[in-house]
């Protein structure tokens, strides 16, 4: 197959209520699309593609990644396919990922800096080439951030509708014309100063963020204490762990493995729980409520979490991060969590609830 026929094929039989099971046809056709477009692209290329995990996506997509740049579309420019959520276009992005930002800057924070990234890179190049390309795209759809995030980050555009696709060498002429941009473009973020330059572009965000009302009152008592005090803190809760605890644990992990992550216990203490999906980790913290203590529960968390993550990881690479509670620690600690990038899951009764980020990650559903 070729580039028309994978769009073509992908268009005409996605659904996203038939889910990502083997079987369903469009979602084989996107786990098939890497081998069967190798020939079509220029070389050095990785490709990947995917249909959703867990649950179907609004907007399947397949990219097409410079490892001297990324080789995931969770950070920096590559280029992709994204489909359109009414399935009529396909269009070809030079994009950029968003996870990593959004795990620092939060949603908003990272789309202002995608536009300020995009709007740098687009000034930056020749007025003749980007004359050949759209800097906007319409993917149809409002559904989520990671949408939102697309069409934010979208640097340059060529849309196809899907009943009316150019030929398969007209399309190989686009890819590769689009993939001599992107290499220019990495070099243009790499190299570009002043208002166009990456410095910018974080000062952009920070003052997006700095402006923004997040209506979240300041929590002043939420301080680190001494070293020597931490040190016996952690001593005390390495003592305390119990069979309640323990319990939590492993009915989390047991749920999140029904929901097609893979969570992992061995190797990783002092850390009570990792979680892998495909290239993401998820870096979890249990803590069961003693008496109603939710102060204590939430700072122990908030505290592991980044010593954790700060000792046992390699510069660059950021794990997100979990405080699993055995009930909701209320919507004042819940704020102070997320306001740090943590997201917080608790048990609800038998089932599991938690924050936007949970739902969005898709651990719980509630």
């Amino acid at each position: 197959m070729g580039i028309r026929d994978v769009l073509s094929g992908v268009g005409s039989h996605y659904d996203r209520k038939l889910g990502t099971e083997r079987g369903v046809r469009a979602q084989d056709l996107l786990r098939e699309a890497p081998n069967e477009l190798v020939s079509c692209v220029p070389s050095g290329l990785e490709i990947k593609a995917s249909g959703g995990q867990g649950s179907a996506t609004f907007t399947p997509w397949i990219g097409f990644y410079d490892p001297r740049e990324t080789v995931s579309s969770q950070e920096g420019i590559y280029v992709v396919y994204i489909f359109a959520e009414d399935m009529r276009s396909v269009s070809l992005i030079l994009n950029q990922g968003v996870s990593m930002l959004k795990r620092k800057h939060g949603i908003e924070g990272a789309i202002a800096i995608l536009e300020s990234t995009a709007q740098g890179i687009v000034h930056a190049l020749p007025d003749d080439l980007v004359r050949r390309w759209r800097v906007d795209v319409d993917l149809k759809s409002s559904k989520s951030w990671r949408q939102r995030a697309y069409v934010a980050g979208s640097i340059l555009v060529r849309d196809y509708e899907l009943e009316d696709l150019p030929s398969e060498a007209e399309l190989r002429a686009d890819l590769r014309e689009m993939v001599d941009v992107y290499r220019i473009a990495i070099d243009i973020k790499n190299r570009v100063p002043g208002d166009r330059g990456a410095e910018a572009v974080d000062r952009n965000a920070a003052n997006y963020i700095a402006n923004k009302v997040v209506g979240v009152r300041r929590f002043e008592e939420f301080k680190p204490k001494d070293s020597e005090a931490y040190r016996v803190f952690l001593k005390g809760r390495a003592l305390s762990k119990g069979r309640n605890h323990e319990r939590l644990v492993n009915d989390f992990a047991a749920h999140v493995q029904r929901g097609g992550f893979h969570p992992a216990t061995v190797g990783a203490s002092p850390r009570d729980l990792v979680v892998y999906r495909d290239e993401i980790e998820w870096l979890v913290e249990a803590k069961y409520v003693a008496e109603g203590n939710h102060r204590e529960a939430v700072r122990q968390a908030i505290g592991q979490l980044l010593e954790y993550r700060f000792c046992l990881y390699g510069k660059g690479f950021y794990p997100c991060l979990i405080a699993l509670f055995s009930e909701d620690v209320g919507d004042l600690f819940r704020q102070l969590l997320e306001s740090v990038e943590i997201c917080v899951i608790w048990r609800q009764g038998e089932e599991w609830s938690g924050s936007d980020r949970a739902k969005e990650w898709g651990f719980v559903s509630r």
